[in-house]
């Protein structure tokens, strides 16, 4: 209501909470380290990694680690035996898509912004990334706003998530 005493709200508004990728935006290791911690903890674990395993089928594990000082998310691969390596220095799409996914974990029935999903992925790859986004945002209702310039990436939807059709939008601007 607008009155003499201005503007009042019956009730306190909401708040949204939401998590932004933006393009070409450095992650933060201590992050996404935190938030694979707060899967881990939660006993989340094997769905998570089942879905990464869908876009990277070469990844085996996944784990905080410690690296002077710097907490980090690390993978175990099929290709490297023995030691565990830092995503970053897998794979940097690997490195975005984990962050995402873990962003969508952190703020259940949240909004996470991406903008351009596409960057760092394997085209061939995009219709199981949009799968996986789907599945993780569907187990935490949570709402994805994804950006692209990539006529690929949005091809990839209609591969990846034909069977649930209602749950997309597409938004174009000219």
């Amino acid at each position: 209501k607008i009155s003499a005493q201005g503007l009042q709200f019956d009730n306190a508004p909401s708040t949204v909470r939401a998590v932004m990728f933006p393009a070409n935006f450095s992650l933060d290791p201590e992050e996404t380290s935190k938030r694979l911690s707060d899967i881990r903890r939660k006993n989340e674990l094997p769905f998570f990694l089942k879905l990464v395993q869908t876009v990277f089928p070469d990844v085996t594990d996944v784990s905080v680690e410690n690296n002077a000082g710097v907490w980090m998310v690390y993978v175990s691969t099929r290709h490297i035996t023995g030691q565990m390596i830092p995503m970053a220095l897998h794979l940097a799409g690997m490195n975005r898509f984990v962050a995402i996914l873990l962003g969508i974990a952190s703020v259940p029935r949240g909004v996470v912004l991406i903008d351009e999903l596409d960057n760092g992925l394997y085209y061939k790859t995009l219709p199981d990334v949009w799968k996986a986004l789907h599945t993780f945002a569907a187990q935490y209702k949570t709402q994805v706003f994804a950006t692209t310039h990539s006529m690929e990436c949005l091809s990839a939807v209609h591969d990846g998530v034909h069977v649930a059709r209602d749950d997309f939008s597409l938004i174009r601007a000219t």
